[in-house]
């Protein structure tokens, strides 16, 4: 009897035990986290990046990772994280432990760097690319443009193309032409033109209306469908005005979108190659890129006989806080304005104290007799305090440390 109890003690222990998990060999660690670097990626077809894996804790016992991609077609994912662009689209790379099966995904998107057939709403196009660490990008995009104008060698990629090659003429964008990168957004509207006077009577996809009306919702949602991931420059919005009436431009100087502001131009490359003897649009162009890029003021007069209220003295103070606005003055002393640097410097000798800016004759001074940002429909001209600031934000944007000496190097006027 004694030998059948033992022995059906000895089977319950065993049958006790069967199921029970393995016990955790004494000292191991677990992986408890990934993260993926870097989170967002562009490329064209062909071109190839490296997403890095980090297994948490770093003295994790098994750190070894899985790839995959989602969907496929767009992009091809190695076994050691190389990511090869094969077809534009959107494409997300899941990386995955093998321990505890923990997640990450970085985005990869692939954009067209030439047009093959119909530009399609919302179809980002790379025009341009930086050849610097870190690119300072562009946004162009149209409104009042119907599918009708969409072929490679439409209406609408003439009109953004003149516009985009228009900016790397003019310093001091010709000269850091290598800083940036130009997307170009398809967008379609179901009818051709533009409204005016505020009322949208146009029905459009970016609802620009020619008295400083514009859709910023739709505007944010297109540029967004570029891969643009740091700072911005500008956007770049070119409205499909029909006739010689419907010239308004504006420009937001701020952060509009991604720290880059917003330049709206309502002119179309038909009225300029219809009366070929005007070249304001361009002209235009870069003024209001002036204002959307560079932050900059206005420096024509409208009111000659007049001087500034309070408040706009203190809208004023408020833009200059804001870094905006910095070619311009509400002091005459020289020893204070903005471009004190620049006056008496030898290579600087037309640089000086004139007054009439911000559309006051009075009590608004500016540092030269002309510039794009007074003369806006004839002048292709930046002055020398425009410049700095412009090459200071694309210094700024670039990750790059910006020199007054090399700025008086490279400066061309």
């Amino acid at each position: 009897m004694k030998k059948l109890l033992c022995i059906f003690a000895l089977m319950a222990m065993a049958a006790c035990g069967k199921d029970d998990p393995e016990p955790t060999p004494s000292g191991s660690i677990d992986v408890t986290g990934v993260s993926v670097a870097p989170t967002e990626v562009s490329l064209v077809a062909g071109e190839t990046a490296q997403l890095t894996a980090t297994v948490a804790p770093g003295n994790a016992d098994d750190k070894s990772v899985r790839w995959s991609v989602a969907p496929e077609g767009i992009v091809t994912v190695s076994s050691t994280g190389s990511v090869t662009a094969v077809a534009t689209g959107q494409a997300t790379i899941t990386v995955t432990t093998t321990d505890g099966n923990k997640t990450a995904t970085a985005t990869v998107t692939v954009i067209d760097t030439e047009l093959h057939s119909d530009l399609k709403d919302g179809q980002v196009l790379l025009y341009k690319k930086s050849t610097r660490p870190k690119e300072v990008p562009l946004v162009f995009m149209g409104d009042g443009f119907t599918a009708d104008h969409m072929a490679p060698d439409g209406k609408y990629m003439r009109v953004m193309s003149a516009r985009i090659d228009a900016v790397f003429k003019v310093e001091p964008f010709k000269t850091y032409e290598d800083y940036f990168t130009v997307y170009i957004v398809g967008v379609v509207s179901n009818k051709e033109g533009v409204s005016i006077g505020g009322e949208l009577t146009v029905d459009t996809a970016l609802g620009v209306s020619l008295g400083f009306v514009q859709d910023n919702e739709a505007i944010l949602r297109y540029a967004n469908k570029t891969p643009v991931t740091g700072d911005s420059g500008a956007i770049i919005v070119i409205s499909n005005t029909m006739n010689d009436q419907q010239m308004m431009c504006w420009g937001l100087p701020g952060d509009y979108w991604k720290g880059g502001g917003l330049a709206v131009i309502g002119m179309n490359i038909d009225y300029n190659e219809n009366l070929s003897a005007r070249n304001d649009y361009n002209a235009t162009l870069m003024h209001e890129i002036g204002h959307a890029f560079g932050w900059l003021g206005d420096e024509y007069v409208n009111d000659p006989g007049r001087g500034p209220t309070a408040d706009e003295n203190n809208t004023l103070n408020f833009m200059h806080e804001s870094g905006r606005y910095h070619n311009i003055s509400m002091t005459d002393d020289p020893a204070e304005v903005p471009w004190a640097h620049l006056i008496g410097h030898p290579n600087y000798s037309y640089v000086g104290m004139y007054e009439g800016a911000e559309y006051l004759g009075k009590g608004r001074w500016r540092s030269e007799q002309n510039s794009i940002m007074r003369d806006q429909w004839t002048s292709y001209y930046f002055n020398a305090i425009s410049r700095e600031l412009i090459v200071k934000k694309i210094m700024k944007i670039a990750g790059e440390e910006y020199s007054f000496e090399k700025f008086v190097e490279k400066d061309r006027p």
